[in-house]
């Protein structure tokens, strides 16, 4: 599974059409549970970022 958090300057208003991003991200994962939202900024440590994408993935890990 997986989250996108995305800035709002992406998304239609960068590619032209809606959906591209999780287009691109189930073309390349696969079918898997993505939710996520767009955002006016991301922080990373003391920094703002705009226009970025960030996917978060969670993986199951088989401890056997």
């Amino acid at each position: 599974a997986g989250v996108y958090f995305s800035c709002t300057g992406r998304g239609q208003n960068l590619f032209g059409e809606s959906g591209v991003e999780p287009k691109i991200i189930s073309e390349v994962l696969g079918n898997i549970p993505i939710v996520g939202f767009f955002g006016s900024g991301e922080f990373y440590q003391d920094e703002v970022y705009g226009y970025t994408g960030v996917l978060g993935l969670f993986c199951e890990r088989n401890l056997e």
